[in-house]
Order: C-alpha cells, then structure tokens, then sequence
C-alpha cells in the first residue's frame, strides 16, 4: 500500500505534490529566510528541476513531497516530505520539512513528522526512517529529537556536512 495523496491531522492538510503547486513551491524556494538552512534561494530553472524530480519519485514509489495547509485558514504554509535518499550508498528513507518563516516556532514541523512517521510504519512498513539537517539548524534538531529520532552520524550531502537522524520502527 502507498501513503495516501491527501490526509489531515488535526492542525495540517497535506496535499499530494502536483504541477499546479509549482508557483507556491517556488514561492518557499525565493524565500531567502527559509531557504537559509536548506541550501539557499533557488531559481525558477532550480524550482523546476525539483518539482521534475519529486513528481517522478510519487510517480515511482506512490510517495513523497505533500504541500501542507493550515486547515484553520487553508493557507500554504509549507511542505513535508518522506522520500528515498542515498546515504553514502544505501537507499534510505527520509522525513523532512519547510515552513514558511511565518509558521515557525508553532509546532507544524513537529505534527507534521509524526504524520509521515506513522504512514511510514503503517502503509510501507519501513525499518527506520532518517532526517537530515544542517549541525547549525538547532530547531530542526530538536523536532527531530522530539518525536524520537536519535542523533546517528555526520554525512556530507551535496558538499556541506549535515547531522542524519533516525528512528527505528516499534518493535524492531
């Protein structure tokens, strides 16, 4: 089974990434406070090739990036992902998020992980599931380590040294 297209929980709606959602996600990707720990503003030719590459993944493996609204005022708030990631040459699994500045500091990051965490047990049956950050980027860390990841190594992933995560399945 693959993690559904669209669901909610209580705070958050996640929509399955779709070509329409390109001008909103290029909307994140110019935003030089957002895209400060996720490796800086990107270019409308950048925003293509990303939506290029996250369309193919749902269209591969039934999952990946969702675009996340308040459910309260329906706006785009920001986008959660659970996707593969090469990790020194092991095909991982991983979460993550962005948010617009707006929207920080009010626990959407933390909700939204645990979602993909849970569909992630639930509809794939994944062993572990990693995140990965910048050592810099405190906050993201701590939601990591809020909702049970475990600080495992140092990585380098395009160039720049990030901390990765992860988080066992229950009962593994």
């Amino acid at each position: 089974m693959s993690f559904p297209d669209a669901f909610t929980t209580p705070r958050l709606a996640f929509e399955r990434l779709c070509p329409e959602h390109e001008p909103l996600i290029h909307q994140m990707h110019r935003d030089a406070e957002q895209m400060a720990l996720l490796g800086g503003v990107r270019t409308a030719e950048q925003t293509a090739a990303y939506m290029e590459r996250n369309l193919a993944h749902w269209d591969q493996y039934g999952y990946g990036i969702w675009l996340l609204r308040d459910r309260a005022t329906n706006d785009a708030i920001g986008r959660t992902l659970l996707r593969h990631l090469d990790v020194d040459g092991v095909d991982e699994v991983e979460t993550g998020y962005g948010f617009f500045p707006a929207y920080w500091g009010r626990g959407f990051a933390t909700e939204a992980t645990l979602a993909c965490l849970e569909h992630g047990w639930r509809e794939l049956a994944l062993p572990s599931i990693v995140a990965i950050t910048l050592p810099v980027n405190v906050a993201s860390r701590r939601v990591m380590e809020k909702t049970g990841m475990s600080y495992e190594r140092e990585i380098v992933r395009e160039g720049a040294t990030h901390v990765l995560y992860r988080i066992v399945a229950p009962g593994q």
